[in-house]
């Protein structure tokens, strides 16, 4: 039987037959977080929980085996959520009777295992009693209890560093000698603590003398400090109180002042003022527009002699941290953190906006500015007049916690989006974004489209002095939205809906977002409709040299996805390949009959997936006569030579496999590859190819065996798409457990016209 693990904490209630898991995207992890506020800190658990989620989702935005869950989209209504980060399980609901939080439960996969973590009493017996009727095995079952301080007492502790000791943050090596010695430690707990100590408060106590590490505390996704220890020949010194305080002062520091900006805006509020914009609530956070036009037009600032336009580097951290005005309500990680994730250079404006560009600004003939309310969240308040805005703007959260952890707001008002406007928004100083609507209907990542533009052609000499230019410029105009690699773990995460349902478009787009950093300019491009926001559809269509991949989750039809397909299309070339649920068929050839494409090859292919690790049944004999070890690159022309899908259309596709996805590989005593197995870009096992004087041995079977099982330990669901006709292939796979699943189509297609 599968088997849970209980860490310290559901009656059935009938099931609707359209009851459904839906995937709540990070977009909205932060007004499910402030859902939590209310009759505080009654559901500070909950709160603290999916904050820790946002603060990671920041950090890094292709996290993975990461999904928040709730039941038919009803989180707003009921509070209930589900977190599976890895193999922990966070469960909450506002709904008193739990039957929500029973009815998601049941439709969890708990087929791998789950451990059930930081559940409260009240919610225990709905987990309960889903285990039962899934007829689980509990490995452990324990209770704890919770324990809180308030904020002004933990700020009010005293925190003394023993003679001859130092404090300082854990790192991975830290993690894995507090591992070793975890009465907790479990598979993957090493994980577990590293990622606690690169992303979460916490602190080592070390012997300065030796370095040796003798004391150490971690901060846990649900809140409570945890993993506290002190090494056994250092007991009974006061050590385990000195790292309790310690990480408890970072928890509390989090908070950041709220009235900072309030006890220091008096020069901005005489801006405000002289430039007549007006507030429609003096209650809310207020929000002031300016024109796009007006926002392009900002002139460039003249910078003194002797001073120049640079990136900000990290080591630069030290100085700006000490005049930071700030600097006593973050730490020094937190700080860190903010120049870090903006270390590019096309996010350098986000920081050079603090140094220079805020004040180019606020001597413009408008003004881009907000103002932060002490003691609350930051909400849009309603304009009741503001030069270029037609009627009032939605109420909407935004993720505001102090300066540390911010997220600029987007155009999510469709009326507003259209109009073009832009705004800065932010608390403290160091953090004001430009958000613009630069494109009719295009609603994008805050900073893609900033671009800063210092060169000796964009400078004037005037006076011996050089004027560098900061711009902000438009992207070109386009019948279809793109869609970043780099969000395309946001895109990705959408279709974990319903799992594994999505799971070939769920792969397909987790492959091109690790292979963001390895491809070429324009060598993949992802679309998406203009008219819709992909982050509520899922629409998007994926070019990958001459292949396409599309999908969409649009409950309204696919009628955006098949107008995008036809702009992708008529912009390909001659002859492009297409692999696609067969439940867009008719799409597709309306698509083509419409672009002048005509069909050059038309396959079915069944879609198959192993849900478990087939036993590994290798001989002796076997062993002895072959090895097995990744493709070789050097390997790639051999095998492209073999491939009887080898085509114009397809080429070198198994040269950025190989180089770019696991693969594996069988290789004769002589060193010759004999057979292989690649991942292609749905993350499916594909290209396999034994040669003909090498059959009938078992070695395929072998090889496919060992590379499912490799991705099994990966996390990651071996699938394989095999053409309806390939009887043999079929029946191996079938006999290493995989099953059939579903139908998919492989199309090419060619222009009549070219």
């Amino acid at each position: 039987m599968p088997s849970v693990l209980i860490c310290h904490s559901f009656v059935v209630h009938t099931m609707e037959a359209t009851d459904r898991l839906c995937v709540i995207p990070p977009a909205e992890w932060t007004e499910l977080r402030d859902l939590y506020r209310r009759n505080w800190p009654l559901h500070h658990v909950a709160y603290t929980t999916i904050d820790n989620y946002v603060r990671w989702y920041e950090k890094d935005s292709g996290i993975r085996n990461l999904t928040i869950y709730c039941l038919n989209g009803s989180w707003r209504e009921d509070g209930t959520y589900l977190v599976v980060d890895r193999y922990q399980l966070f469960a909450y609901s506002l709904e008193p009777e739990n039957r929500v939080l029973e009815k998601a439960l049941h439709l969890l996969d708990w087929s791998g295992g789950l451990k059930v973590s930081s559940l409260l009493a009240r919610h225990r017996q709905p987990v309960i009693d889903v285990i039962t009727a899934k007829n689980l095995a509990k490995e452990y079952d324990s209770e704890t209890y919770l324990y809180y301080m308030p904020k002004e007492e933990c700020t009010a502790l005293q925190l003394s560093v023993p003679a001859g000791f130092e404090m300082r943050a854990l790192d991975p090596e830290d993690a894995r000698k507090a591992n070793d010695v975890w009465p907790n430690r479990h598979t993957g707990s090493l994980f577990f603590l590293q990622r606690l100590a690169a992303w979460n408060p916490n602190v080592g106590l070390y012997e300065q003398g030796s370095g040796k590490l003798v004391g150490w505390c971690f901060r846990l996704q649900a809140g409570p400090l945890g993993a506290l220890q002190v090494d056994p020949d250092y007991m009974r010194r006061g050590f385990g109180t000195v790292v309790t305080i310690a990480v408890a002062k970072q928890i509390a520091a989090l908070e950041i002042s709220m009235d900072y900006l309030e006890k220091h805006h008096r020069a901005i509020e005489s801006v405000i003022s002289s430039r007549h914009l007006t507030v429609a609530s003096a209650n809310l956070a207020n929000y002031y527009f300016l024109s796009k036009e007006q926002a392009i037009a900002l002139r460039s600032l003249a910078l003194p002699e002797g001073f120049q336009f640079a990136k900000l580097l990290l080591k630069d951290l030290d100085h700006i941290y000490r005049q930071w005005p700030l600097r006593d309500h973050i730490s020094f990680g937190a700080g860190y953190g903010l120049l870090k994730r903006y270390r590019m250079a096309k996010y350098v404006i986000a920081c050079m906006l603090v140094a220079v560009a805020l004040f180019g600004l606020i001597q413009a003939s408008d003004l881009i500015l907000g103002t932060i309310n002490s003691g609350d969240r930051v909400l849009y308040s309603q304009v009741a007049s503001a030069p270029g805005i037609p009627g009032g703007l939605a109420y909407r959260a935004v993720n505001y916690t102090g300066v540390y952890n911010i997220t600029a707001i987007r155009a999510y008002d469709r009326t507003f989006n259209r109009t073009g406007q832009a705004h800065v928004t932010g608390g403290g100083l160091y953090q004001r974004y430009v958000n613009l609507a630069l494109q009719t209907r295009y609603v994008g990542n805050a900073l893609d489209y900033l671009q800063r533009y210092h060169s000796t052609d964009s400078t004037t000499k005037t006076t011996g002095q050089e004027s560098s230019h900061l711009c902000i410029m438009p992207p070109q105009a386009t019948e279809a939205a793109y869609i970043s690699l780099s969000e395309l773990a946001e895109l990705r995460d959408l279709y974990r809906v319903d799992w594994p349902s999505c799971a070939y478009t769920f792969y397909t787009l987790e492959n091109f977002y690790n292979w963001r950093k390895v491809v070429r300019q324009d060598e993949v491009q992802v679309f998406t409709d203009p008219d819709r926001d992909w982050r509520s559809t899922g629409t998007f269509v994926l070019k990958d040299h001459k292949e396409l991949f599309f999908g969409t989750l649009d409950a309204t039809g696919t009628n955006g996805l098949e107008q995008t397909l036809e702009r992708v299309l008529k912009c390909c070339d001659a002859s492009v390949s297409l692999v696609y649920d067969s439940s867009y068929r008719e799409m597709v050839d309306r698509v083509t009959r419409s672009v002048s494409y005509e069909i050059n090859a038309d396959q079915l292919l069944v879609c198959y997936r192993q849900p478990v690790p087939c036993e590994d049944a290798d001989t002796g004999e076997l062993q002895q006569r072959y090895r097995f070890r990744p493709v070789s690159p050097k390997e790639s022309p051999y095998v492209e030579q073999q491939w009887v899908h080898s085509d114009s259309v397809l080429e070198k596709l198994p040269d950025r496999l190989i180089n770019r996805n696991p693969s594996l590989g069988a290789y004769d005593t002589s060193g010759r590859l004999v057979a292989w197995c690649l991942v292609d870009q749905t993350g499916s096992l594909a290209v396999f190819q034994t040669i003909p004087n090498h059959r009938r041995r078992g070695v395929g079977r072998a090889l496919i065996q060992r590379l499912a099982k490799q991705l099994h330990d990966a996390n990651h669901l071996p699938q394989a798409f095999i053409l309806q006709d390939n009887v043999a292939s079929r029946c191996l796979f079938e006999k290493l457990g995989f099953v059939s699943v579903d139908l998919w189509c492989w199309t090419k297609l060619h222009n009549r016209r070219a």
